[in-house]
């Protein structure tokens, strides 16, 4: 079943993904030290949007498709252990 709503969320969590992926690639293809902490500090931002992202994607997805049982092994748990 299409549902536009949760396709865009698909999309900005993919797209976000792949931003910091790309960080990623420029941090470790870095070869100019003083640019290093920058890079870092890039990756890790977008990272965090990229998990942002994929947490708002699961919760649609679990407000259209409650009873499947993939969605059933994510937790919103992890967000909080994650942080301490």
């Amino acid at each position: 079943m299409y549902n536009e709503e949760l396709r865009n969320a698909r999309t900005l969590y993919v797209d976000s993904a792949l931003a910091e992926m790309n960080a990623i690639c420029n941090l470790i293809e870095n070869d100019d030290m003083t640019k290093c902490e920058l890079l870092q500090q890039r990756a890790q931002q977008l990272g965090e949007v990229a998990q942002e992202r994929y947490w708002q994607f699961i919760a649609i997805a679990r407000e259209l498709y409650p009873d499947n049982p993939a969605l059933g092994q994510l937790s919103f748990d992890t967000v909080a252990t994650d942080e301490n």
